[in-house]
């Protein structure tokens, strides 16, 4: 039997999981590197760029997004032909290479990814 206090303290608790749900389900965490050494994370959308690059945005952030002049979303970005082609929904890890942030008139100030190593997960 569940006590009304629980009930109560639950309730109370809600509006908090619920805002936590949504920063999850929108991509708005902080990744970490993992004990392998690399970010894990999925790909959330394409961006159109020249046929010679490609560019994925990522979920999650590798720096602290909430600062005024941090980036607003984090992009995999690199040559085409050097790593496999990535769609909507696909799982990677990657280990970094160099970072830049850029302010875009399509996408606005976002962080571009430079990535050393990129493998989709199985």
């Amino acid at each position: 039997m569940i006590s009304r206090q629980c009930t109560s303290e639950y309730i109370n608790r809600l509006p908090s999981f619920i805002r936590q749900i949504k920063v999850i389900t929108n991509g708005e965490y902080l990744l970490e590197v993992g004990e392998d050494g690399y970010y894990h994370t999925e790909i959330s959308a394409v961006r159109n760029v020249p046929s010679e690059y490609r560019c994925y945005k990522i979920k999650g952030h590798i720096e602290n997004w909430e600062a005024e002049d941090a980036a607003k979303t984090d992009w995999i970005f690199y040559r085409h032909g050097v790593y496999e082609e990535l769609h909507v929904g696909d799982k990677v890890c990657f280990k970094i290479s160099k970072t830049e942030v850029n302010n875009w008139k399509d996408i606005g100030l976002a962080r571009n990814i430079y990535p050393a190593d990129l493998k989709k997960e199985v």
